[in-house]
Parts: structure tokens; C-alpha cells; sequence
């Protein structure tokens, strides 16, 4: 497991489609498939660290192991691993399952959710972890009940003011994709947080997904509203300026 999660870690600084990003692909699927041979027996000696780095190092290599395989993985994490891990583990987890499309069983989710839960009432639970656990919830379509979220409303709530802006529209775009309202409050913060930190800063994604998830927030208020207000006159901006350079480069061609 650190084998992958050392050559994943690599890979970030390696410039796709080098020599050194492809030798890293090819090791790292060598490893895998030494992974996949091993008996479910084998898989029992990974601690919850193991999974989670494992998890994190396939999806960050784009490396898809097979389903059987998986199974067996996520059989192991509901029963023995994720009673290991700790606060971030459990949000690397569900991050690396998310971004690899994984769907896990309803009692791995299960068993996620809960010492998700467990994990958010402690100091020990960031804003990155919070972020990436609603974030994974809402791309794997998996809704968490009342009670998990009123005490994710309520913690995540204290981490929102460390939270970078990458974070902040993580977790608008993830409460909006699985269609809760959240407390306007907690709303109206991730607002105020936004417009201190620059809307005309983010991304043309951030963008897009401030527009499409403040759109959807009924109770945004009056900073939700200046937010959605920002983001669409940034992103109308942002197309004229594209518009101009392609007809820029239109011109030259005709000349």
C-alpha cells in the first residue's frame, strides 16, 4: 500500500504523457496486479491507513482494480478497516471511492457514514475532511440521514472560515447535487466567506458551480444572492473574452 501511495504521490509532479508519468503508470499497474492476486486472507493484514492509502493512490493514478477484487477490499473496510481509521482516513476513503466511481454496499456505506459522524465531533476533524466528505457523498448519490447532517451542518460550520475557496464550493455544489437545504446560516457563511475571498478568483468550474448550487439554495440571503449576482457577471465576462481571442484568431487566419 505505500508502494502505490508513494508512486501516486510521484505522479502529481510528473508531466503527463513523460517518460517518468508512464514508467509510474506501468509500475503502479504491476503493483496492482499483484495486489489483485492476493487472497482475501491477505487483504485482513491491511490496517485502515492501508485501505485508505490504497483508495487514494488507484484514484489519483486513475487505476480501476477489478470488481471482484473490490468487493473483497470493501468487505474488509465495513468489517475490520474503517473501525481503524481515523478522521481523515474515513474522508480519503470516501474521496478515493468517489473519484474512482465506486459505489460501496449499503453496510460499507453505512459503517462510513457512522464513523464519519463519530470522527466530526472530535478536534481531530478539518476542513479538508469535511469538504471531501460531502463532496464524496454527493458524487456517489449516497444521502446521509437528518441526524448525520444536522451535526455535519453544525462542525462543519467552525471549519468554514479555514476552508480555501476550492473547499467552500466543494461543499455548496455537494449540499445542492444531493438536494438539501441547508440552515441559511450555515449559507450566508459560506457566502460572506466567498466574497472575502474573491468570486472573480475562481476557477471558470468554481464559477459554474457557484451559479448552479447558489441558484438552488432557497434561503441564500442577501450575500447569497451578491455571490450568485459576482458569479454571473465573472462568468459573462469570462465568455466575452473567449469569444474575442477566437474571433482574434479567426482574423489572423483570414489574413
Amino acid at each position: 500500500s505505500m508502494l502505490l501511495w508513494a508512486i501516486a504521490t510521484f505522479s502529481k509532479s510528473a508531466s503527463e504523457g513523460s517518460a517518468a508519468a508512464n514508467s509510474l503508470q506501468a509500475a503502479a499497474g504491476a503493483l496492482l496486479h499483484c495486489c489483485q492476486c492476493q487472497e482475501a486472507v491477505s487483504l485482513r493484514a491491511w490496517d485502515g491507513q492501508s485501505v485508505s492509502n490504497v483508495l487514494w493512490a488507484l484514484a489519483t493514478l486513475g487505476q480501476r482494480p477489478s470488481a471482484a477484487w473490490l468487493d473483497k477490499l470493501l468487505q474488509h473496510l465495513e468489517r475490520h478497516a474503517v473501525k481503524q481509521m481515523t478522521s481523515q482516513g474515513v474522508s480519503v476513503t470516501l474521496w478515493g471511492l468517489a473519484a474512482l466511481g465506486v459505489v460501496p454496499h449499503a453496510a460499507c456505506t453505512a459503517a462510513l457514514l457512522s464513523a464519519a459522524a463519530q470522527h466530526m465531533q472530535t478536534p481531530c476533524f478539518t476542513p479538508q475532511a469535511a469538504s471531501n466528505t460531502i463532496w464524496a457523498l454527493a458524487v456517489l448519490e449516497q444521502m446521509p440521514s437528518k441526524a448525520w447532517l444536522a451535526v455535519f451542518w453544525s462542525r462543519s460550520r467552525t471549519l468554514l472560515p479555514d476552508m480555501n475557496s476550492q473547499g467552500l464550493v466543494n461543499c455548496l455544489w455537494a449540499v445542492a447535487r444531493l438536494g438539501v437545504q441547508p440552515p441559511q446560516e450555515w449559507v450566508v457563511d459560506v457566502a460572506e466567506l466567498l466574497l472575502q475571498q474573491g468570486v472573480q478568483e475562481l476557477s471558470s468550474q468554481g464559477l459554474s458551480n457557484v451559479l448552479w448550487a447558489m441558484a438552488r439554495m432557497s434561503n441564500r440571503g442577501r450575500q447569497g444572492q451578491e455571490v450568485l449576482e459576482l458569479a454571473l457577471q465573472q462568468a459573462v465576462s469570462r465568455l466575452s473574452q473567449q469569444q474575442k481571442q477566437q474571433q482574434r484568431r479567426c482574423d489572423r487566419r483570414l489574413q
